[in-house]
């Protein structure tokens, strides 16, 4: 059964992002004392503890490297790399992923099976358009995609910092 990820905001740069029971959460952070370097951690169900998976460090108010679980910091472009409208990168056991957007819905695919979504991203939507958030945003996970979330959720902050223009 898919997972729905809920978003606790609509920035990109401060929010939590988790299911209904709160099994998968993820905290992301830009402290204002610290803007060159956000956070992503993820909590542990079994005791709640909070483990960075991931650290931006931001140049220009836009990350310019990626650090991935302890690894070496890499530059967002080699991490992230953007061909025709998508958005590569390839997880640690060399599965190469895309973000994508097909019929308005901004999804995951394996690049070795392209026609399945892995996960969707729906946008908040607002009373008329224009007034007080309705409905926060969410991503829709399948099974399949779950043992790779900290690569799922730091490619999608990317990738959708990217598309909006804004981190923010």
């Amino acid at each position: 059964m898919a997972q729905k990820l809920e978003f606790t905001t609509i920035s990109l740069s401060n929010l939590v992002i988790s299911n209904e029971t709160d099994v998968i959460f993820y905290e992301i952070t830009t402290p204002e004392w610290e803007p060159q370097l956000t956070k992503i951690k993820r909590q542990d169900p079994r005791n709640s503890l909070l483990q960075v998976v991931a650290e931006l460090e931001n140049e220009g108010g836009k990350p310019g490297s990626v650090r991935m679980l302890g690894s070496e910091t890499v530059p967002l472009d080699t991490f992230l790399k953007v061909e025709g409208g998508k958005f590569h990168f390839t997880n640690k056991e060399g599965v190469n992923y895309a973000w994508q957007v097909e019929n308005g819905i901004f999804q995951l695919i394996r690049d070795d099976a392209p026609q399945t979504p892995l996960a969707e991203f729906y946008p908040h939507q607002r009373y008329m358009y224009l007034f007080s958030v309705t409905e926060y945003p969410y991503l829709m996970v399948q099974p399949a995609a779950l043992e790779d979330m900290d690569f799922i959720i730091v490619s999608f902050i990317l990738a959708e910092g990217t598309r909006r223009g804004s981190f923010y």
